[in-house]
């Protein structure tokens, strides 16, 4: 009769704190491995967005046999395209990348045959100077896209 019995149906503090305690430990580590596989996710969405562009257009000056082009706009981190006059909304590239290019007033002009009027690059890059490279030659308006380390 001196031993008491105590019917437990629940867990202690000391308990949900320990488990408490290992979960926010296991979500720290976790949190700057998921921001980077996003960043990954939209950069690669971005590429994939600019290179069916880059396709379109060459497709739009072939098919309407008008003026088409894609234009990065400068210290926006976004370009557009614009067939015949009409401008498609921008897209953006990923916060914290930059998006740039070396073509004459930073657009990309379609003859009507689909070739471009002249080569150039257009860069995505980190601030640390990772990021790619999407070089268009001139000879055959083909593109491709290069891994970058400044």
């Amino acid at each position: 009769m001196g031993r008491s019995d105590h019917n437990h149906n629940g867990y202690s503090l000391l308990e949900l704190a320990v488990a408490l305690a290992i979960f926010s430990t296991l979500l720290l580590i976790s949190v700057p491995h998921i921001h980077h596989a996003v960043k990954r996710y939209q950069t690669a969405q971005f590429l994939e967005q600019l290179t069916n562009d880059l396709s379109l257009v060459a497709a739009e000056a072939r098919a309407k046999k008008g003026a088409a082009y894609l234009s990065v706009v400068p210290n926006s981190r976004s370009y557009y395209i614009s067939f015949n006059g009409v401008r498609r909304p921008m897209v953006f590239a990923p916060n914290g990348m930059t998006f740039t290019s070396n073509f004459n007033d930073d657009r990309l002009w379609f003859r009507i045959d689909g070739q471009v009027s002249q080569g150039g690059t257009f860069k995505l890059l980190e601030r640390n100077g990772r990021g790619y490279h999407i070089v268009v030659q001139l000879s055959s308006g083909c593109f491709d896209v290069r891994s970058a380390t400044q």
